[in-house]
């Protein structure tokens, strides 16, 4: 299996798809200060095949009630990644370069 690097967005995006079910561009921009998700995203599905499934939110801001919208991914079987050795590995380098 072809994976990202540890030390790139798309390895840092990959590794908290395989952790949880789901992650929203904010989430993933207050923990990795970068606003490219989508590009990140586009980049796992193409280069790296990944079965990456967006979902569209629209939720009520506390900005007077003006409406937003937002992305919501989710990784298609991550469980099936999660008993790879290789997958393992690279979710521990993520988290070590993060804690770093």
């Amino acid at each position: 299996m072809r994976l990202p690097k540890p030390k790139t967005l798309q390895g840092r995006a990959l590794a908290r798809l395989l952790k949880r079910a789901t992650m929203s561009s904010i989430e993933f921009q207050n923990e990795t200060r970068t606003y490219r998700l989508g590009a990140v995203i586009h980049i796992l599905r193409t280069r790296y095949l990944l079965p990456i499934t967006s979902t569209g939110k629209t939720v009520t801001t506390q900005d007077h009630g003006r409406k937003t919208t937002y992305v919501d991914y989710s990784l298609d079987g991550r469980e099936k990644y999660l008993d790879n050795l290789q997958v393992q590995n690279m979710i521990k380098e993520v988290d070590a370069f993060e804690a770093s």
